[in-house]
């Protein structure tokens, strides 16, 4: 009886717009119509210009949008020689073609590595800039969610960082720790990478 009303409703939410700065570099987000196909109602976007170097790149994406992407529906995609030339491919899908997950063995706690998936074109700049507070804010996200079954990115990539999330329903409390979340990042990554190859 609810289910319809409450969809009407998160689809009447307005709109977020937020944006400030991190480390004195400025950073926006904002919510809207989803821009990948695998994210289904509202997607919630953040970009931060951080003026680190452009060789640093390191992605967090959720385990289960790993498996969504490696599944049956994306395989013309995997062929090396495509994932080189095609231009028009999600860049999630160069990702996994081009860079090996971080797994087991690691710094990083076993339970954060269940629910994400980490790749970085050198494991080191992982380690530097996915600290405790970071895996915390990733672990422990308000009710009613994200669970660990939405799809999530957070990356490092040309000198910025980005969130990219699905966001239904939306609540002022996950909205507001996405922002504390995507702020943290970005001043970890500059703290980790200004100056650094």
């Amino acid at each position: 009886m609810f289910g319809p009303l409450r969809n009407i409703l998160t689809r009447l939410q307005p709109p977020v717009a937020l944006e400030g700065t991190a480390a004195g570099r400025p950073w926006k987000m904002s919510s809207g119509a989803p821009t990948r196909d695998y994210v289904k109602g509202r997607e919630l976007r953040a970009r931060g210009e951080l003026g680190i170097h452009d060789d640093i790149a390191v992605l967090i994406m959720s385990r289960s949008l790993k498996s969504t992407l490696e599944g049956p529906a994306y395989d013309r995609y995997i062929d090396t020689e495509q994932t080189m030339a095609d231009a028009s491919m999600p860049e999630e899908l160069r990702w996994l073609a081009t860079y090996e997950e971080i797994r087991g063995g690691t710094e990083l706690p076993r339970d954060f590595l269940r629910r994400y998936a980490v790749l970085a074109a050198q494991r080191t700049h992982a380690f530097e800039w996915i600290d405790g507070a970071l895996i915390d804010q990733l672990m422990n996200w308000p009710h009613p969610g994200p669970d660990a079954q939405v799809p999530f990115i957070l990356m490092l990539l040309r000198g910025r960082a980005y969130l990219r999330m699905q966001h239904e329903p939306t609540t002022s409390a996950v909205t507001k720790h996405a922002a504390a979340l995507f702020t943290h990042a970005c001043e970890a990554a500059v703290r980790a990478f200004t100056e650094k190859a």
